[in-house]
């Protein structure tokens, strides 16, 4: 089933680069209904059995903890979703070990009509910003930063370009994209949503989710995409993660948290991701009333029912059960008869079930003890198949693999390029002359380190620091090593120098404002989910998950320099050598005040000349960065591109009352920088 971007006679302008970039073909979106009377034909010949397979989905993991892959016929899967370690603990995260793993899970069949049917499984991968599981991979820039471009046509590519290398590692479905609306920045998942306008969220959810799946004639030709996660996990009080929305206007709820669900909807998005919160404390994934809502075509704007179907998130229901202290066969059926069509399911709470037998019997005694209607049951999986069928896996055979016509480093250098957000240009200090720069000083670790740049959800749920996967890689870039491939060997490096040195050098006229290149650093460890939150006391953070963070939870998003990167930009500046920070976040962070809250005259954006939110640039950042300190890439080249898709705040105080419309948020509350902010160079 190729990903394939067709060949045009109009052609999208791309003067920066030595090409330009064909205008991605409009399909329909597809209609699942298309195939009901082919599932109906499938579903009279499945037994109960095989129906609870196809709404089962275990992580690999757990498959092997339960005898090995052969039990994928045993348990007639639905799918298979990868985790981190899906097997491949200690191996290098090559794209031949994910392949190999593939092509074995899919040696074992899974049949219907006594074995006269074949029903291909789901393969099912975290794919939040590229193919992040398999090393050296081109990543993007994570959705904060692909807000900031404000170019649906840019994220089509992104989708489409995911889709063809999540489908060459051997999976067909990949969980993305977000389209939360991340109205707390405490929330550790902020840098996963497009922004804080809701209908900017909606286009670009939309946008992705076309390139991703490749609609053809009714059929998904590229990977199923996966709308997360339905409804309010950006909405949460305090920002907390898996946490609670306190609800008490309904209509400017779905307002500002529903626009994603929708566009993507009707982009014809085969699966949406049910979330762990909560509203008003009734969990999403047992909340009837909200799931129907969107089942139904109720949601505002909403122009049809939804026909794809709604996956569980990772243990949901045992987590719920075990939490609040509930019955696990109860909890699975009030969750089926909410609308939940499958089930993630782990080995992580062996009290209700230690193997994926186990959990298998539960829903079958629901159902055998009425607890659970069978026309549900044949209303859950027939959306499974529906789509299988769209996406031609219940053909004998699949046509070859098609690669996309443009090249897929270019896309992601683009994309970081139109993600950065230049936020202060004192003196024109931006652009510098390459020509002129003979001595490069870079301040801070993050200068050469490609883990950090890329954030959460690379290689590992957590992340990575450093640049360890990226060895000999070429199409991976940190600044230091972008920056050199501009300068090539005119120019030397120095990275945290010296203090005493330093000075010294400065002194002697070494360095100088006409010949010396300063880039300090500034970021966020790599974290994901609740190990990135912030100041909010969520239960659930833990550091034993990620040995970067603290052993506490952080109190504030109050970032600033260290004291002795501080001194080195004071040393230079005091010779009138500018200084250009570059922050790497996954979300805005305080940067006017030093860390006692303070406004501060040492506060990063006061004491720098020229400051650039980077956001998570992904593995080409560093080659974006460079060309956008030399020039070769120009702020603002697009309309809306390099401009901000949150409001920048200036306190803590102002957390969860910014918006990028009045009435959405606290209208007496002044960002630091608006949305759409962003400077010219």
């Amino acid at each position: 089933m190729p990903v394939t971007i067709k060949k045009c006679s109009a052609y999208v302008f791309c003067g920066w680069l030595s090409f330009c970039a064909p205008v991605l073909a409009a399909e329909a979106a597809p209609d699942f209904t298309n195939f009901t009377a082919q599932a109906n034909t499938y579903l009279k010949q499945m037994t109960l059995d095989e129906k609870i397979g196809q709404m089962t989905l275990p992580t690999i993991k757990f498959l092997l903890q339960d005898g090995g892959l052969q039990l994928i016929s045993l348990y007639q899967l639905g799918g298979v979703l990868a985790v981190d370690d899906s097997g491949l603990a200690g191996k290098d995260f090559l794209l031949a070990d994910w392949q190999a793993l593939a092509k074995q899970i899919k040696s074992y069949p899974v049949t219907i009509a006594h074995g006269n049917i074949s029903v291909p499984l789901f393969l099912g991968t975290d794919a939040v910003h590229g193919n992040q599981h398999i090393a050296q991979a081109v990543l993007f820039p994570h959705n904060i930063g692909l807000g900031a471009t404000h170019d649906p046509a840019l994220i089509e590519q992104i989708g489409a370009w995911t889709a063809y290398d999540v489908k060459d590692s051997g999976f067909n479905w990949g969980y993305a994209p977000c389209v939360a609306v991340a109205q707390d920045y405490r929330w550790g998942r902020t840098y996963e949503s497009f922004g804080l306008d809701p209908q900017w969220v909606a286009k670009l959810g939309a946008a992705y989710v076309r390139g991703n799946q490749a609609a053809q004639n009714g059929h998904l030709t590229g990977i199923l995409a996966n709308a997360k996660h339905y409804i309010g996990d950006g909405a949460t009080n305090y920002g907390i993660d898996e946490g609670n929305v306190i609800l008490t206007d309904k209509e400017k709820f779905l307002q500002i948290n529903s626009p994603g669900y929708v566009s993507t909807a009707q982009q014809g998005v085969g699966s949406i991701m049910v979330s762990y919160n909560s509203i008003n404390d009734v969990p999403m994934t047992l909340n009837k009333k909200y799931l129907d809502l969107i089942r139904d075509g109720n949601l505002p704007g909403q122009e049809q029912p939804y026909t794809g179907f709604l996956v569980s998130d990772f243990e949901a229901v045992a987590r719920i059960a075990r939490d609040r202290h509930l019955g696990f066969a109860d909890t699975l059926a009030t969750a089926v008869n909410s609308g939940l069509d499958m089930f993630m399911i782990s080995r992580e709470n062996p009290q209700f079930y230690a193997t994926i037998g186990d959990f298998q019997k539960v829903l079958r005694k629901d159902i055998k003890d009425g607890l659970i209607p069978m026309a549900r049951i044949d209303d859950a999986v027939r959306r499974i198949l529906q789509v299988k069928i769209a996406m031609g896996m219940m053909q004998s055979s699949a046509p070859a693999l098609a690669k996309p016509q443009e090249a897929e480093v270019a896309v992601a250098t683009r994309a970081a390029q139109e993600s950065f957000v230049l936020l202060k240009n004192d003196n024109h200090t931006l652009p510098y002359r390459s020509a002129a720069i003979k001595h490069v000083i870079l301040l801070g670790d993050a200068t050469d380190d490609i883990g950090t740049q890329c954030g959460g959800w690379t290689l590992v749920w957590q992340g990575v620091k450093g640049n360890k996967y990226w060895q000999n890689d070429a199409k991976a870039s940190s600044i230091k090593s972008g920056i050199a491939a501009i300068l090539k060997k005119h120019a030397d490096y120095i990275t945290n120098p010296d203090l005493n040195d330093l000075q010294q050098k400065l002194a002697d006229g070494v360095y100088t404002a006409k010949n010396t290149l300063v880039v300090a650093t500034l970021s966020e460890v790599p974290y994901a989910e609740f190990m990135g939150d912030v100041g909010n006391k969520n239960r659930l953070y833990d550091p034993t998950m990620n040995t970067s963070m603290p052993a506490q939870q952080a109190e504030s998003l109050i970032i600033k320099f260290p004291v002795a990167e501080r001194k080195q930009i004071e040393a230079v500046q005091q010779h009138d050598i500018p200084v250009t920070t570059v922050l790497f976040s996954g979300r805005p962070l305080i940067i006017t005040q030093d860390g006692s809250g303070q406004s501060s005259p040492i506060a990063p954006l006061t004491l720098s000349d020229a400051f650039i939110a980077a956001w998570l640039p992904g593995t080409t950042g560093g080659t974006a960065i460079a060309d956008a300190l030399f020039g070769k890439y120009h702020f603002r080249h697009a309309k809306l591109a390099n401009t901000l898709p949150f409001a920048w705040p200036r306190s803590m105080a102002q957390l969860g009352k910014l918006s990028c419309h009045p009435s959405d948020g606290d209208a007496k509350v002044t960002p630091l920088f608006p949305c759409l902010y962003g400077l010219q160079d």
